[in-house]
């Protein structure tokens, strides 16, 4: 039996994913099983592309912190708080536009394969 904790992970694991094309090598079993193909595709767990989520988990950490960061260093304007919270939020941002950039690789690639 799932704990509430475990279905959470196993519902948001399936809904993010991925479509690869059916010539992708890419496995399509994952913690989660098997994820069904649809109108001609198939779909892969997220967790098969580590490069874009690790960045998407940083990127929203950092840009999360920041804000709080950030609102801590405007109730105090002599601090260092405030530097800090800007370099987090870039350091964020950063990292989306990495995850982005990734994506777009993945995706490409993916077409690539479809018309060879």
């Amino acid at each position: 039996m799932l704990t509430p904790c475990k279905r959470f992970v196993k519902d948001a694991a399936n809904l993010i994913v991925f479509s690869i094309p059916s010539s992708s090598s890419l496995p399509l079993e994952t913690t989660c099983g098997k994820i069904p193909a649809s109108h001609g595709s198939q779909h892969v767990n997220f967790l098969t592309h580590p490069h874009v989520w690790i960045a998407r988990v940083i990127g929203i950490m950092a840009i999360a912190t920041g804000f709080v960061l950030g609102i801590e260093g405007l109730n105090r304007p002599n601090s260092v708080w405030l530097h800090t919270a800007l370099g987090l939020i870039v350091i964020g941002l950063c990292a989306q536009i990495y995850a982005f950039y990734r994506s777009l690789l993945y995706k490409i690639q993916s077409r690539n394969n479809q018309n060879s």
